[in-house]
């Protein structure tokens, strides 16, 4: 069975995720982020599942005789009922045969679908280089930093953490494309997440400006952002390539869609 850690145990579970695009695990494993971390119980234990609150787990280790059952009962019994409301999640998990099989298979779910993502880093020297290019603002646009709260740590010291930042490409006081630190931050690494809201003001170069100041406001603090994405998203690595980004690591991603009760 899959046992839950008590937050004070996290830390002998940090070694099990040594991936870079693994960050989002480590940053609730080291008290970043809020989340809970759950270990195969047994003689020695070969897997451990990090959830990153919100809709993303992640998995490690190897696939032992009773893996398959495990992870059965673990699903049904503590990730179907956290995620019934939302109706799906995500596993983040080794590229293995045996846990393909094994998620490709689960039981008690409506559909699940794999995919790749990429984990790509920041090549400073193609970023100043892009920097010297510059990026006009369009039709009276303007960009705004901001500070955003961290979600809470239940039953933690919070004094540690600070907020995260934002930019926000604005016309008047509509957003347009922001680019946030997410929160999912190890030490100085630290995931972005970009988005253009309205899909008519897209491929206008929103984005690409909200990325580069964010990035750009960041950099002096010896921040480095980590950009991911599916591989099918196009538009995405292009920006990605474009201020400077190169492709780290590659990943299987499982979504699931669970089964509605009537």
């Amino acid at each position: 069975m899959f046992r839950e850690l008590d937050a004070t145990d996290f830390g002998a579970v940090v070694s099990m995720f040594p991936h870079k695009h693994e960050l989002p695990a480590v940053a609730v494993l080291t008290r970043q982020f809020p989340g809970r971390v759950f270990l195969e119980d047994g003689g020695r234990a070969t897997a451990a599942v990090v959830w990153v609150s919100g809709r993303w787990f992640y998995i490690t280790g190897t696939v032992s005789l009773g893996t398959a059952n495990n992870f059965d009962h673990f699903l049904t019994d503590v990730v179907v009922p956290m995620r019934r409301q939302e109706g799906w999640f995500e596993i983040y998990a080794p590229d293995d045969s045996q846990w393909d099989h094994l998620l490709l298979g689960l039981p008690g779910v409506a559909g699940v679908e794999k995919h790749y993502e990429t984990t790509y880093s920041l090549d400073l020297q193609r970023f100043r280089a892009f920097l010297e290019t510059g990026e006009a603002l369009l039709d009276g646009a303007h960009v705004i930093v901001t500070e955003q709260p961290m979600p809470p740590l239940v039953g933690s010291d919070d004094s540690h953490r600070r907020a995260s930042l934002a930019a926000e490409v604005r016309r008047q006081e509509t957003v347009l494309a922001v680019c946030r630190d997410n929160g999912l931050r190890v030490a100085r690494e630290y995931f972005v997440d970009v988005d253009t809201f309205d899909p008519s003001e897209r491929q206008k170069g929103y984005a690409t400006l909200a990325a580069m100041t964010l990035i750009r406001e960041t950099l002096p603090n010896g921040d480095l952002p980590l950009w991911e994405t599916m591989d099918s998203n196009w538009a995405s690595r292009r920006l990605a390539n474009k201020l400077g980004f190169r492709p780290h690591e590659a990943y299987p991603v499982y979504a699931f869609t669970l089964l509605r009760d009537h």
